[in-house]
């Protein structure tokens, strides 16, 4: 489990008391399976990182773990930004998603077009 995710999980944990698994569940809009395996130390999606750390971000006093995306005009930009606070290995996990994120969307792509070419 990378470091970021084990702190924003037990935060929540430590600011809800120790909920049960059913009530992260609902408060969270997360299946109750994935909770479990989230417990479990599967790695987060950035989707449930993001509802996770809003909610500790609301119910606590620690800063704000965003990066301003306003200001910034490119993905390279953040990516650039990002990479001067991540360690070699954690460069190379983010770039594994990345690439597995590229994959996916080539595949929704691929999919699309054959359904469109099938219906003309």
């Amino acid at each position: 489990m990378h470091p970021l995710q084990q702190f924003i999980l037990q935060e929540y944990w430590n600011l809800k008391g120790n909920p049960s698994l059913k009530y992260v569940a609902q408060e969270t809009g997360i299946q109750l399976t994935r909770i479990h395996r989230l417990m479990n130390s599967h790695e987060m999606r950035i989707s449930e990182f993001s509802i996770f750390k809003d909610l500790v971000e609301k119910k606590s006093h620690l800063p704000t773990l965003t990066i301003n995306v306003a200001s910034k005009s490119s993905l390279a930009e953040l990516a650039q930004e990002l990479e001067d606070f991540l360690d070699e290995e954690e460069k190379i996990d983010f770039a594994s998603l990345l690439e597995r994120e590229i994959k996916k969307q080539r595949i929704k792509k691929t999919k699309s077009n054959s359904v469109l070419l099938k219906s003309a």
